[in-house]
């Protein structure tokens, strides 16, 4: 059977094809991608995230969206509903817990909409908890 033709190298202006296992980069930029990468705690995931989010994904185990559409799936991964780059921080009600295959939707081009679907199933999980 045939493979799929690569397609162009995503680095800005780079005229190369994608190397297989680069992630969409040529050879060259592979490497590069990473370099330009700031660490983990300058984009804002701090020891505190880390505390945070183990919090929240013992509290919900299961995967927030994949409940939403009827299924069953551990949560490994928790996704921020307001972003930390638009101003968004780690707290328990902006953290959602979900499956890998779900974050990658999240962050795909159906993001917002799916966004939004979380945030309204928060909205909902926060009102039916009693306060007493």
């Amino acid at each position: 059977m045939p493979t799929k033709p690569l397609g162009p190298c995503r680095w800005p202006g780079c005229p190369n094809l994608q190397e297989p296992g680069c992630n969409g980069y040529c050879r060259a930029h592979r490497r590069q991608e990473w370099r330009n990468r700031e660490s983990a705690s300058r984009r804002g995931y701090s020891r505190q995230y880390e505390k945070t989010r183990a919090v929240v994904l013992k509290r919900q185990p299961l995967c927030l969206l994949c409940e939403i559409e009827g299924h069953v799936t551990p949560a490994t991964v928790t996704h921020h509903l307001r972003p930390l780059a638009e101003g968004g921080d780690s707290r328990l009600d902006n953290l959602v817990p979900l499956c890998k295959d779900c974050h990658n939707r999240v962050h795909g081009k159906d993001g917002k909409e799916l966004t939004a679907r979380l945030a309204r199933a928060r909205a909902s999980e926060a009102e039916q908890i009693p306060f007493f």
